[in-house]
């Protein structure tokens, strides 16, 4: 039976290992491959994700972020020299200290590292950073990153359009289902959802700029289609019908912290299901046959994108195919000059040697009709001659 509505995330992450596949990874399996799907398998998180992780708290569910999250003291580092006296070393830093039997026991006994919890000195970085996390189970937020989860957090508060769709409804609403097509377990997060007007909400942190008009080309690059395709096929599965309405918030991780909103169309949508349909083939055949591979086993013929194609390319061609076929005729014009010299010089030759027989010969006038061809011969070849050059 389906699932849509609040669940321990335990149990939820629990089903997910046991095969429900979510939409991030179907998008994995559709843009990238099986493979790779199977190596993120034990992906635990970066910086980024820990950054979403934690502003997803601080902007859908506020009242858990105290009891959930807990800030690292700050680090830093003093100046402390250490001296020697004739009754042993001293360090003299914030807490002036000494004597000590050795100069080690003195950087010991006052490092230069502190914390802001308090004062005591710790000798290297590593000690004062692990003293100032705090064990009391919460996950820890490093100042920066907990402040920049509350300016987001301001700035969807700031934004009477994003506000407005994370009002009213449920956050963080767990779903699982068997798609019916695929016969393949899945499962995913609705990060809102707005029951009444059955309108998904989806929230996206970004550190990456992205004005409203390359909004478009950020979810179809990242595969916010295909997951927002994935949770509406489970809450038509467990409700009955698809959401009415589904909209990504995005806000950027970095100031000035611009929020934008995005409804997904019906072809976007459409685009992502299709998307989906495979990836979930693609994943129910690897797991009959346990093979995950990887990109095809051939040679890929490579042709541009069509956003890489200028629109200048067709004339440069045209311009290119012009400039060959005017150095394809000149190429011919050439040989054409030198056939002809080389024909002109042979004619030459031969007229002077019909004048000379001519001439042995006594018959003058024989003898003076080719000299002249020859002498027209030799000026043909010189006009070739200046042809050529």
């Amino acid at each position: 039976m389906a699932h849509f509505g609040p669940m321990e995330e335990s149990e939820y992450r629990a089903r997910q290992r046991d095969g429900a596949i979510g939409g991030s990874s179907l998008w994995t399996i559709a843009s990238q491959s099986l493979a790779h799907y199977v190596a993120r398998q034990g992906f635990t998180g970066n910086d980024a994700t820990r950054l979403g992780t934690l502003a997803h708290c601080a902007i859908l569910e506020p009242d858990a972020l105290h009891g959930r999250y807990a800030v690292a003291a700050e680090v830093s580092k003093i100046e402390v020299a250490y001296t020697k006296h004739p009754d042993g070393w001293y360090a003299n830093g914030d807490q002036p200290a000494g004597p000590f039997a050795t100069k080690k026991l003195a950087q010991d006994r006052c490092g230069p590292w502190r914390t802001s919890i308090d004062d005591t000195p710790y000798r290297t970085r590593d000690d004062a950073t692990a003293a100032a996390q705090p064990d009391d189970g919460r996950l820890v937020a490093t100042p920066a990153d907990y402040q920049r989860a509350l300016s987001m957090a301001d700035a969807i508060d700031n934004n009477a359009t994003a506000r407005g769709l994370l009002t009213g409804g449920q956050a963080e609403v767990s779903m699982l289902w068997t798609d019916e097509r695929s016969n393949v377990a899945c499962s995913g997060q609705a990060d809102y959802w707005l029951p009444d007007a059955r309108v998904l909400v989806d929230l996206k942190t970004h550190a990456r700029p992205t004005p409203p008009d390359a909004a478009g080309k950020w979810i179809t690059t990242s595969g916010y289609h295909v997951q927002l395709a994935h949770y509406a096929a489970g809450i038509e599965a467990a409700t009955g019908d698809p959401p009415d309405e589904i909209y990504i918030v995005a806000v950027e991780s970095v100031a000035p912290y611009a929020v934008g909103v995005y409804r997904l169309s019906d072809s976007m949508l459409e685009l992502g299901r299709y998307h989906r349909d495979r990836a979930l083939v693609a994943y129910r055949h690897a797991l009959a046959a346990d093979c995950w591979p990887g990109y095809p086993d051939r040679v890929v013929d490579v042709e541009p994108p069509r956003w890489a194609v200028p629109d200048g390319l067709l004339r440069w061609r045209a311009d290119n195919e012009s400039d060959a076929a005017a150095d394809a005729a000149d190429l011919a014009r050439v040989e054409s000059l030198r056939a002809a010299l080389a024909a002109t010089q042979a004619a030459v030759g031969a007229d002077y040697a019909r004048s000379s027989k001519a001439y042995l010969a006594e018959d003058y006038t024989a003898a003076c009709e080719s000299l002249r061809l020859a002498h027209d011969g030799i000026a043909e070849v010189e006009r070739l001659r200046g042809e050529l050059t």
